[in-house]
């Protein structure tokens, strides 16, 4: 009698209930992005973003739906939201990489295409155990001028402060 009330407690209908996730979830970890899908995903999201005149962080259900059947269209595919998490989680990390960066001392960034420039020894130093920085190649991430507009909001940096006094 124990032993069953460990065991699953779910109705027979709910049981699989998260396999299309699962499943969404591996084929995600296995795919191959190609230069052009990453190119619209990051478009589809400017735009699902620019829904909310780039307030909300995330895009809303109706930007997600959007991004969803575009990119479905555009691909012949049958995906859902959730596969894109890990893709647009590796632009949010390669943009917040390379804010870090720009901030760095004995660099020069140019103002117009975020282009850092420094000695090889910086370069190297920096490089040398992360392999975000590696996949730079030394140039902005793909896409930097769609990224920034997408991902500045979860930049706490450059969000303005309110006082408490105003």
């Amino acid at each position: 009698m124990s032993g069953r009330r460990h065991g699953n407690t779910n109705p027979v209908g709910q049981r699989n209930s998260n396999v299309h996730n699962e499943t969404s979830s591996r084929n995600a970890s296995r795919f191959k992005w190609t230069y052009e899908q990453e190119k619209t995903l990051i478009e589809l999201y400017d735009q699902a973003i620019s829904m909310n005149d780039y307030t909300l962080k995330d895009p809303t259900v109706l930007g997600r739906e959007h991004m969803v059947d575009n990119f479905n269209r555009a691909f012949n595919l049958n995906i859902n939201y959730a596969f894109f998490k890990n893709k647009l989680d590796d632009f949010k990390k390669a943009y917040k990489k390379w804010k870090f960066l720009m901030t760095s001392t004995g660099i020069t960034v140019n103002p117009e295409t975020s282009m850092i420039y420094a000695s090889d020894e910086w370069w190297e130093a920096r490089e040398s155990g992360c392999k975000i920085t590696r996949s730079f190649k030394r140039q902005p991430p793909p896409f930097w001028d769609v990224v920034v507009r997408c991902f500045v909001l979860h930049d706490v940096y450059s969000q303005p402060q309110q006082s408490s006094r105003q």
